[in-house]
């Protein structure tokens, strides 16, 4: 996040130097704001009084005139009142981060919104996968696909609730539409606020031995055991080493305990995951748990792209 002090005194600092240089080169508007300056502050003095009412109208008459001289000064210069505000990157809050006591200035939500899209691994076309450009027509049971995507909209709204719901193991071939649907909960959930962690499990693997061993972004492993959604991607054969298992087997149990959600898509049967990553680990997957199988007679992606040769 960015420091809103440092950035305020920055441009502070940028535009004091500004007007230093547009008065010495007009010499009258520093005059006009030394006077201006000057008899804000007698106003000031005579408010606290509370006497000579007199005086402080002749006081604001000969401000006002003076701002109309300022005025008219910078028109014909090209130049116009702003020039005596420094010039903040959100307008809106003038880089305070709040509107408001209380209340979060958009530039801070834009920014919050962006770093979680930086930490969360998902980026480029992966933050087009969404459940509206998600097809049924390519699968087997397109009626019990519709009811798995129901599930994953749900997903999504317990998620943002803060309420505990099933994780969910994705099964089927290279192809079937798998991280497709896991990203469309992904995006949807990091839309609304919440923070998600994305990888292939290879580099989740890496990932998680660099931080462990190599004192790479340590805060890793913190994410990726808080995040509101933890999502896996192509976990398989390829990572089945002894630091995989163990690593995979510590990372699902904790998220378990914690009733904190996981999506684990991979080419794997269940079978398959018992044989190589030990009935222990293939129990953790299923402890709380809904397999759905993505049954589609040939690969989404091959399909799509004899139609984009065909157009």
């Amino acid at each position: 996040m960015i420091d809103r002090e440092e950035l305020r005194r920055k441009k502070q600092s940028e535009w004091e130097k500004e007007i230093a240089k547009l008065h010495k080169n007009v010499p009258r508007l520093g005059e006009i704001a030394d006077r201006v300056a000057y008899l804000s502050l007698n106003v000031l003095k005579e408010t606290v009084r509370n006497k000579n009412n007199g005086d402080i109208k002749d006081i604001d008459s000969e401000v006002k005139a003076l701002l109309a001289e300022r005025k008219a000064i910078l028109v014909s210069l090209g130049l116009d009142e702003s020039v005596y505000e420094p010039k903040w990157d959100c307008p809106i809050c003038k880089d305070l981060g709040y509107v408001r006591p209380g209340v979060v200035c958009e530039c801070v939500l834009k920014e919050m919104q962006a770093d979680r899209e930086s930490i969360s691994g998902i980026y480029g076309t992966l933050r087009e996968k969404r459940f509206t450009n998600f097809s049924l027509k390519y699968y087997s049971n397109p009626e019990n696909m519709e009811q798995k995507v129901l599930v994953c909209r749900q997903m999504v709204q317990k998620i943002i609730a803060g309420e505990a719901c099933d994780n969910l193991l994705f099964t089927g071939d290279v192809g079937r539409g798998k991280t497709h649907l896991s990203l469309a909960v992904a995006n949807e959930v990091m839309d609304n606020g919440k923070n998600v962690i994305y990888r292939r499990m290879n580099d989740l693997i890496e990932e998680i031995r660099g931080a462990k061993y190599d004192g790479k972004d340590e805060e890793f492993l913190k994410r990726i055991y808080d995040c509101d959604l933890l999502v896996i991607d192509d976990f398989g054969a390829e990572s089945s080493s002894d630091f995989a298992k163990s690593q995979i087997r510590i990372l699902v149990e904790e998220r378990n305990i914690n009733n904190k959600p996981w999506i684990i898509s991979t080419n794997l049967d269940l079978n398959m995951i018992n044989e190589l990553y030990s009935a222990r680990i293939a129990d953790r997957l299923l402890e709380n748990a809904r397999v759905f199988a993505f049954e589609a007679p040939r690969s989404i992606r091959e399909i799509l792209r004899e139609e984009r040769l065909q157009q």
